[in-house]
């Protein structure tokens, strides 16, 4: 059983689509004390998301790699959290939307219209991205400072 990689959120049996959206709404259970973001607000995001951007193999990758990143960020105090070569941006709207003090710069070669899509829908379903920022580069221009200040 492999997933395809091009499924989306609309093609899922009712059934199986309850359960990603379960699995969604308890990703801060299953971080214990780490961050998480509010507990609605991943499933709200993806309510108001259009069915495109939904691709099941990303939101479940996502929240993986989401939840290592909060288990690493429940070690320390953090004022930044950057994401280089981001692509839809879904972990570092996760970090922004469970992390508001801290300020998230999402790093890719070029912006992806799921990115926009996304933001827009968690804005849309209530929670505010306000730290989150988008910036065009690499890895060079975020080891060299440059990232984000163009």
């Amino acid at each position: 059983g492999q997933l395809d990689p091009g499924l989306t959120l609309d093609e899922l049996p009712a059934g199986k689509r309850a359960a990603l959206f379960r699995y969604c709404r308890d990703l801060g259970d299953r971080v214990g004390r780490c961050p998480a973001p509010p507990r609605l607000a991943f499933p709200a995001m993806l309510a108001q998301l259009d069915p495109r951007y939904c691709r099941v193999k990303e939101i479940l990758e996502s929240c993986e790699a989401y939840s290592h990143a909060a288990r690493l960020l429940s070690r320390r105090r953090v004022s930044a959290v950057v994401d280089i070569g981001c692509g839809h941006g879904l972990i570092a709207m996760l970090c922004a939307a469970a992390l508001p003090e801290v300020q998230v710069l999402a790093i890719d070669l070029a912006p992806r219209d799921s990115f926009t899509a996304q933001r827009e829908a968690f804005e849309r379903s209530g929670t505010r991205l306000d730290n989150l920022r988008f910036s065009r580069g690499g890895l060079g221009e975020a080891r060299d400072g440059t990232a984000g200040k163009r």
